[in-house]
């Protein structure tokens, strides 16, 4: 449904008399991302589907197949990556497989699309792992510098609950990752610990803010990283 449609209730009025005697050798098929704004009178003469988001796993499996019957050469990793960023969305996922041509690797789609993976992330919860204050704010400061910091701080979350999916065998194939990746996943979960995970999640998430500036939630994101490391630190010194 067009958005100039969504935005008219004479426009949906004018539709709707089509819909309520529509020619015998047509049928109506409306699409929308926002059911919410269209009319109840227009709501109660359709039948309704709503569609959910594909899970990555299945957008993997699909891409696969393209890729095999499209003879594109393709690395796991960067399957994963694309399952990962399409965020439910296999038009998304066929377009990112398209821009990496007939040469699907890891490095190939980070180098086209200005982003890091997933490797980055977890280097920067080994480093709150370790406790080690000066390499974690050095290394903040340079994905920070490569990732908006909003979604920086997400990719960073996201990592840290795929951190308790692998700590099951059950919940592991939840998560798209390389082998060498989830087994890192799994000795960090079982380093940090389920509460420790929560406080940095915590920690994090507390400093997402559409109203704060960009100099004040790098600010924030480095304070709690300071805080983190400290907890960390003091943690491995008692032990």
């Amino acid at each position: 449904i067009p958005s100039s449609l969504l935005s008219s209730n004479a426009a949906f009025n004018a539709l709707l008399k089509v819909l309520e005697e529509p020619p015998k050798h047509c049928k109506f098929i409306l699409c929308t991302t926002e059911k919410h704004k269209v009319i109840p009178t227009v709501l109660s003469r359709c039948q309704l589907f709503d569609l959910k988001q594909i899970e990555a796993v299945d957008i993997k499996s699909a891409l696969i197949k393209i890729c095999e019957a499209e003879k594109i050469t393709f690395e796991d990793e960067a399957l994963d990556f694309i399952s990962n960023e399409a965020t439910g969305s296999m038009r998304d996922a066929l377009s990112l497989l398209e821009l990496s041509q007939d040469n699907c690797t890891l490095v190939n789609l980070q180098d086209k699309l200005g982003i890091i993976g997933r490797n980055a992330y977890l280097k920067l919860i080994e480093l709150i792992s370790l406790g080690e204050v000066d390499n974690t704010l050095v290394y903040f400061n340079q994905l920070s510098k490569l990732v908006e910091t909003n979604r920086l701080i997400e990719e960073i979350c996201i990592n840290l609950r795929d951190l308790f999916y692998c700590k099951s065998i059950d919940t592991m194939e939840l998560v798209l990752a390389s082998t060498a990746d989830k087994k890192l996943m799994q000795e960090l979960f079982s380093k940090l610990g389920a509460s420790f995970c929560f406080t940095m999640l915590d920690m994090l998430t507390a400093c997402i803010g559409s109203t704060r500036t960009k100099t004040a939630v790098i600010l924030n994101v480095q304070i709690a990283l300071v805080k983190l490391n400290l907890q960390r630190k003091k943690s491995l010194s008692t032990t």
